[in-house]
C-alpha cells in the first residue's frame, strides 16, 4: 500500500536480480516487464544492431538512485583509491554534519520503513511519527533532492579531476591509445547536466520532470524569481553549465572549477525556497490552525526533506542558524516559527554565495502577492525582478546548447537523448517595490492541497 505514494521513477520496471543482490532497494522483487526483449534490434542513429541476451542475468542496471549515495564515500571523499580531488568540499560538509557517508540512502530507506535515521551526527529524523503520506513525501523528495543533488556535484567535480589529468590536446587519427584532454571531462560535465535536468523536463514551457531543474522552476513561480516560468536560478546555472563546458574543451580547468562552484551555490536556492515555503505553511501566518492532520503531515515532510538537503551547507556557515532551522522543520514538528526560520537562512546568504533577490519571498496562490512576513529579506527592501526585453522570453547564447544525456537507467533517462533547455534571458534589471502588507492574502484550500512537484 505504501508504494502507491511513490512516483514511477522510483519503481522503474526493469529491476534484475543482480541489481537486487548488489544494491539495497526500496522494492526487493524482480521486475522485467520494462526490460528489453530477449532478442531484437536497437537503432542508434542510422545504424541497426541485432542483439540477444539473458534478461535475468545480463541486465546490470549500472546506476541506481540508491547507488549515488552508497558509492559516494569512494567517489567523493576517500583520498586513497578514491578521486583525485577528494574530499570534495560539498560532500565533506554533508559528512561533517550527518557523520554518515550514506546519509541520503539512509534518509530514503528510513522513510520507506517508518524508522529513525541512524546518523551519528546531526539532523536525525524519526519517521515512525509519520503515516504513509509523510513517509512518501520524504522518500520522493529525498531521492531527488538528496541522492541526485549530490551526484550532480560529483559529476561536476569529476570533470575537474579529469581535466587536470595530463594528456594530449590532439590525437593522431591512427593512435587508438590516445585520449583527447577534453573527452572525459566534457563527458562527466554533460552527465552533470543530464542528472540536473532529467529526461522528462519540457523543452518549452519549463514544466514537467522530477529532478532539480523542474524543482527550481516550480519554486521560482512560488517565490517570484522567474521570467515567464523559467527560474532565474536555472538561467544562471545553465549559463555556468555552458561556460564550464567551453572551458573544459580548451582545458581551462580553473575556469571550469569556478563554474562548478557557482552551480553548487545556486543549487541551494530552490532547497531554501522549499524550506521557507513549507515553514510558512506550518506557521501561524499560514493555514496550520485550519489544515487537516494529513495536510500538516505532508507539509512537515516536505519542509523537513528540503531542510535536510541544505542543512549541512547552512551548518558549515553558521551552526546556530542550522540548529534553528532544524528545530523548526524536523520530522514531527508540526508548527514552525516562520520569521525565525527566515532570519536564520538570511544570516547565511553571504556565506552561501547567494542573495535575497535569488531567494525571493513566498507568494500567495496566484503568485501575485507576498504572504505575511514573507517578503524578500523584509518588506522595506526593493525587490529585484528580471524582465526579458520586449516582454517576451528569449534564448541566451549559453542556453541554446544541446545536452547529450548519458545512460541513466535509474531515473529513466535513455542514452543519446539530446535536450534543449529554453529560458527567459535576464536582460534588464529593475526595482519593483515589495507589495504592501494590505495586499497580502492567505493560502486557500486549493493551494494547500496542490500536487507537489513529485
Amino acid at each position: 500500500e505504501f508504494y502507491e505514494y511513490l512516483p514511477k521513477f522510483l519503481l522503474y520496471n526493469c529491476r534484475s536480480i543482480l541489481l537486487i543482490r548488489s544494491q539495497r532497494s526500496l522494492v526487493d522483487n524482480e521486475v522485467t516487464d520494462g526490460c528489453f526483449a530477449k532478442t531484437g534490434k536497437i537503432t542508434i542513429g542510422k545504424t541497426k544492431l541485432q542483439y540477444d541476451y539473458n534478461v535475468e542475468e545480463e541486465n546490470l542496471n549500472g546506476r541506481t538512485i540508491a547507488g549515488f549515495s552508497l558509492g559516494a564515500k569512494k567517489k567523493m571523499y576517500d583520498t586513497e583509491h578514491g578521486c583525485a580531488g577528494c574530499p570534495y568540499p560539498e560532500y565533506a560538509a554533508f559528512y561533517d554534519y550527518y557523520q554518515d557517508f550514506e546519509y541520503a540512502d539512509d534518509w530514503v530507506k528510513s522513510a520507506a520503513s517508518g524508522s529513525a535515521t541512524p546518523f551519528s551526527g546531526n539532523g536525525n529524523a524519526d519517521f515512525s511519527k509519520f503515516g504513509f503520506i509523510g513517509r512518501g513525501e520524504a522518500v520522493k523528495k529525498g531521492a531527488a533532492y538528496m541522492n541526485t543533488f549530490m551526484y550532480v556535484i560529483r559529476e561536476l567535480r569529476d570533470a575537474i579531476d579529469d581535466c587536470n589529468v595530463a594528456c594530449s590536446l590532439e590525437c593522431n587519427a591512427d593512435d587508438t591509445t590516445c585520449t583527447q584532454c577534453n573527452d572525459e571531462p566534457v563527458a562527466a560535465w554533460d552527465e552533470a547536466v543530464a542528472f540536473y535536468t532529467g529526461s522528462l523536463a519540457e523543452t518549452e514551457g519549463h514544466d514537467g520532470g522530477y529532478l532539480l531543474y523542474s524543482l527550481a522552476n516550480k519554486r521560482g513561480l512560488n517565490c517570484g524569481t522567474h521570467t515567464d516560468g523559467q527560474s532565474w536560478v536555472n538561467t544562471d546555472i545553465f549559463e555556468n553549465f555552458h561556460q564550464g563546458k567551453k572551458h573544459l574543451e580548451v582545458r581551462n580547468c580553473k575556469g571550469a572549477e569556478k563554474n562548478a562552484e557557482r552551480i553548487s551555490q545556486l543549487m541551494n536556492v530552490p532547497l531554501i525556497q522549499g524550506t521557507l515555503r513549507y515553514a510558512h505553511k506550518l506557521s501561524e501566518h499560514g493555514n496550520v490552525e485550519r489544515d487537516s492532520a494529513d495536510l500538516i503531515e505532508k507539509h512537515n515532510a516536505e519542509g523537513a526533506t528540503f531542510a535536510a538537503a541544505v542543512l549541512p551547507a547552512l551548518h558549515k556557515c553558521n551552526e546556530k542558524a542550522a540548529k534553528t532551522v532544524y528545530k523548526n522543520m524536523k520530522v514531527g514538528k508540526l508548527k514552525a516559527n516562520y520569521p525565525e526560520v527566515k532570519q536564520a537562512f538570511e544570516s547565511t546568504y553571504d556565506c552561501l554565495g547567494i542573495s535575497c533577490a535569488d531567494v525571493g519571498g513566498v507568494l500567495n496562490d496566484s503568485s501575485q502577492f507576498f504572504l505575511p512576513e514573507a517578503t524578500p529579506c523584509g518588506s522595506q527592501q526593493p525587490f529585484k525582478q528580471y524582465t526579458s526585453a520586449g516582454g517576451g522570453g528569449t534564448l541566451s547564447a549559453g542556453a541554446k546548447f544541446g545536452i547529450a544525456f548519458g545512460s541513466l537507467a535509474a531515473v529513466g533517462i535513455i542514452a543519446g537523448v539530446v535536450a534543449k533547455r529554453m529560458n527567459g534571458r535576464k536582460e534588464e534589471v529593475k526595482d519593483v517595490p515589495a507589495p504592501a502588507e494590505s495586499a497580502v492574502e492567505s493560502y486557500t484550500a486549493e493551494d494547500t492541497g496542490e500536487k507537489s512537484i513529485i
